[in-house]
């Protein structure tokens, strides 16, 4: 059991290696793989082979890769260990596709959930919105109350895009993606929303915010937090998804200049 549980930590801190450096289209077709697998599935060298493992530039040495794949799949059949390949490399999975401190899908995905939206919207003529945050004077917070402060008013903050305060949970719906960009900024993917829901929603979402009653390890945060919103909606015009989150990201900055604690919509 020792020497299973030693062999698990190998393949997912390889895996974790893997992931960070292989293509953007191969990490969509593993994730969906993965959380599609059946249980204890065997991973075998030629399927490893035939979706691309030995084209990727990983950083690892992809034979002992593969081979420890192997060999682990075969302990995690005979049902020597309560963990299977399949979970290690889900749990995989969400780590490339999570942010670790606010547990918000992460850049990456939100990029590729934009793209997927942005190909959708075009070819069936449906709207579609982004909404991109920033927490206002987020420096003054990590200066008073540490880095650690900070983090703490980022895991909040993430709690009341991710739906799970109750001042905004009925805002929140599936088909929405709610994510951290990096830093204090974050983004929304709002498929088939108009202008003006987006910009209601962002509304709502800055009011709960600023009526939020944010808290440290050192105790309640003196300062209102608050959030600058830019809105943006798609057209056909837009050649990639890139000019969509531009336009929501100098919406954004514009909110900024107005003295922040506002929504903006791109173009009004």
């Amino acid at each position: 059991m020792r020497n299973v549980a030693k062999r698990c930590e190998t393949v997912r801190n390889d895996s974790l290696t893997f992931l960070k450096n292989v293509s953007f289209n191969f990490k969509e077709h593993l994730f969906r793989d993965i959380t599609r697998s059946k249980e204890k599935q065997m991973i075998t060298e030629n399927s490893m082979d035939n979706k691309g493992f030995s084209e990727i530039n990983s950083g690892l040495d992809m034979k002992k890769f593969k081979q420890e794949l192997t060999a682990l799949c075969s302990v995690m059949k005979n049902g020597d260990n309560n963990k299977t390949l399949i979970e290690i490399l889900q749990d995989v999975g969400k780590m490339a596709f999570s942010d670790e401190l606010s547990g918000l899908p992460n850049r990456f995905y939100f990029k590729y959930f934009l793209s997927k939206c942005v190909s959708k919207a075009r070819c069936n003529n449906e709207s579609l919105a982004v909404v991109m945050l920033d927490i206002d004077n987020f420096k003054r917070i990590n200066d008073v109350y540490g880095h650690t402060g900070g983090d703490c008013v980022i895991e909040q903050f993430s709690k009341i895009l991710g739906g799970k305060v109750r001042s905004v949970q009925s805002l929140v719906q599936e088909k929405n993606l709610y994510s951290r960009y990096g830093g204090d900024e974050f983004a929304l993917v709002l498929p088939n929303a108009t202008e003006q829901g987006a910009a209601r929603l962002a509304d709502r979402i800055k009011t709960s915010i600023q009526n939020y009653l944010f808290t440290t390890p050192l105790g309640t945060i003196d300062q209102k937090i608050t959030a600058s919103f830019g809105v943006a909606l798609f057209n056909a015009e837009m050649e990639t998804y890139e000019n969509l989150l531009q336009h929501a990201d100098e919406a954004m900055y514009l909110a900024k200049r107005k003295g922040k604690n506002c929504v903006v919509v791109k173009g009004e």
